[in-house]
């Protein structure tokens, strides 16, 4: 793959419920929308129909499989490269949404984030710098009861079942083992995020046309 000199990949991986999304949003408003692409490993979930249930019948959505790899490493290639893609946005098969079609644009800064990110070889490979987010089980499952009942329909049981289940394991498996390589761990607590080590990370690595503008 031909990557263009003048874009930084970053990597950000964490469990589910570690705060990566509240992290992330942070980061977008710190720098100018031109500067900076966000790649969401969750807009690649495979068909509901090709998803892998349980011993018990339930879709196991927290397995490496689940998701299109080939397609998410295709797109990371192009914009790399790049090329701008078009990709329509996971709706986590509520058929009231319709789904809307995002652009991924070539930026200075490429973050693609999502929960196998680092388990995912030849993407874990074209980056530059891999932040890990770390957080306690007890806030994950918090959070996680918080976001997937109204935004996903689920009862506090099927969330629990997919936690202890699915969730757990699946992080154990395939996150955590690769917490040791990245650049940047950040335990993400209850207490106010600090994006500044990121920050720092990034702006030794890529200099901007107008550094007067780095901040929006």
């Amino acid at each position: 793959m031909q990557k263009n000199p003048n874009t930084l990949f970053v990597g950000i991986c964490g469990g589910s419920g570690s705060g990566k999304s509240h992290f992330l949003e942070k980061i977008l408003v710190h720098y100018p929308a031109d500067k900076i692409c966000l790649i969401s490993q969750d807009d690649y979930y495979r068909p509901i129909e090709e998803q892998i249930p349980d011993e018990n019948g339930i879709i196991n959505f927290d397995r490496p499989e689940s998701f299109n790899e080939p397609l998410l490493f295709d797109h990371i290639c192009q914009i790399l490269g790049g090329n701008s893609v078009q990709k329509a946005k996971y709706t986590f098969n509520n058929p009231a949404l319709k789904s809307q079609i995002l652009e991924y644009k070539p930026s200075p800064i490429t973050i693609i984030e999502g929960i196998f990110v680092f388990y995912y070889k030849r993407i874990a490979e074209l980056m530059d710098i891999k932040l890990f987010i770390d957080s306690d089980e007890k806030i994950g499952l918090k959070r996680r009861i918080s976001r997937d009942g109204p935004e996903r329909a689920l009862s506090s049981e099927e969330v629990l079942y997919q936690w202890n289940n699915h969730v757990i394991p699946s992080y154990q498996n395939y996150s955590l083992p690769f917490r040791k390589e990245a650049d940047l761990v950040i335990h993400n607590s209850e207490k106010p995020l600090d994006i500044q080590p990121l920050i720092h990370l990034i702006n030794q690595r890529i200099q901007f046309t107008n550094p007067s503008n780095e901040h929006r």
